[in-house]
């Protein structure tokens, strides 16, 4: 049995860590995402069709699971599990500590988790935002998904926020130039 996925608020997190500067990204959006997953997606099929019939060789079963793993893990965070920025990543912004910008977001952050959106559905982070230290250090990441309003460290450390939080975020990202559409959550 799997056990619940650790959540924190996000006051909480954002006290949690120092750091000196931020990075907001951009990713698994846009024309050339969307082409290249249309790609991978047709190899996909014809390496499960293949697995099906024939069987795969071994570079098969390693590409096969390598695109899975790769395009279509759900809930993929900006950084990998080895430490890699998503293939799709596009760096928009840079801000030191001490900015209007981070201000603006620390106060995002610090809106007390009352009102807890609650979307069933997976959520697909398409903004986030890096921290470092003054040594170019990674102290924490923070990924959005403002389709189903949600927030995660990584797949395991989920963030509890307020739904006036979401709106704000996404208002963020967009005055930063952010593509945000306007997804509505899909209900599985």
């Amino acid at each position: 049995m799997d056990m619940p996925a650790p959540h924190i608020s996000s006051p909480d997190y954002v006290t949690s860590f120092s750091f000196d500067y931020i990075e907001t990204y951009s990713f698994q959006r846009g024309g050339d995402y969307q082409l290249r997953s249309n790609v991978i997606s047709a190899e996909l099929d014809t390496l499960k069709i293949r697995s099906e019939n024939e069987g795969l060789s071994t570079d098969e079963q390693e590409r096969y699971a390598y695109l899975n793993n790769v395009y279509y893990k759900v809930g993929q965070c900006i950084i990998d599990e080895n430490g890699q920025f998503h293939q799709s990543a596009i760096k928009t912004n840079t801000f030191k500590r001490q900015t209007a910008e981070v201000d603006r977001l620390i106060t995002i952050l610090n809106i007390p988790a009352v009102n807890i959106p609650y979307w069933m559905c997976a959520p697909v982070y398409r903004d986030a935002v890096v921290f470092y230290d003054k040594d170019g250090n990674i102290t924490s990441t923070l990924n959005v998904c403002l389709g189903c309003e949600y927030m995660a460290i990584q797949p395991s450390e989920e963030i509890n926020a307020d739904a006036e939080a979401y709106r704000l975020i996404k208002q963020f990202f967009i005055d930063l130039g952010h593509q945000v559409q306007d997804d509505k959550p899909t209900v599985i």
